[in-house]
């Protein structure tokens, strides 16, 4: 990760922070540094606010069954759609918890999930084995839709609260 002098005492906290919550080693923290350079080089989203927001979803994004790096690749998908870390992290739990915990949803949640063709359970299985694949799936099957669909969908599964780009999340 890439900081400047003023920095260099907040970066040993961040770092410090994030292995503590990954449970990560001296070796993985440097894979995690390269893939939040990488992010931040390819993206609009800064090395600085990656890290932030990673430290804010860390908890849910590991009980999720997400590793460091793609949570650090969700959070700079986020962040580069305009959103400050702060919003950027609840929208990530929020969508992490409810997926997780599909199956615990209200009506509505569920109702919305048939119809994209998905079930609840299935869904909450799918995320127990395998949490990246059944976040894509997930993300995938919304990106299918129409974007006026979309955002009524979203809206019925996360509350029109999570704003993220044109859509609700």
């Amino acid at each position: 990760i890439t900081y400047s002098i003023q920095t260099i005492a907040e970066a040993g906290d961040n770092i410090a922070k994030l292995m503590n919550v990954y449970g990560l080693s001296m070796n993985e923290v440097q894979g995690l540094g390269d893939s939040i350079n990488h992010l931040s080089d390819n993206s609009a989203a800064k090395a600085s606010q990656i890290v932030e927001t990673l430290g804010r979803v860390g908890g849910i994004a590991k009980v999720f069954g997400l590793t460091s790096v793609q949570a650090g690749a969700l959070s700079s998908a986020f962040i580069a759609l305009g959103k400050p870390p702060e919003v950027a992290a609840t929208a990530i739990n929020s969508l992490l918890l409810k997926l997780k915990t599909a199956d615990k949803q209200g009506d509505k949640f569920r109702e919305a999930l048939r119809g994209i063709g998905l079930d609840a359970t299935e869904l909450k299985n799918s995320v127990d084995k395998d949490a990246q694949g059944a976040l894509s799936n997930f993300l995938k099957t919304l990106e299918k839709l129409d974007k006026t669909e979309q955002m009524g969908v979203l809206s019925d599964l996360f509350g029109a609260e999570f704003k993220i780009g044109r859509a609700h999340v």
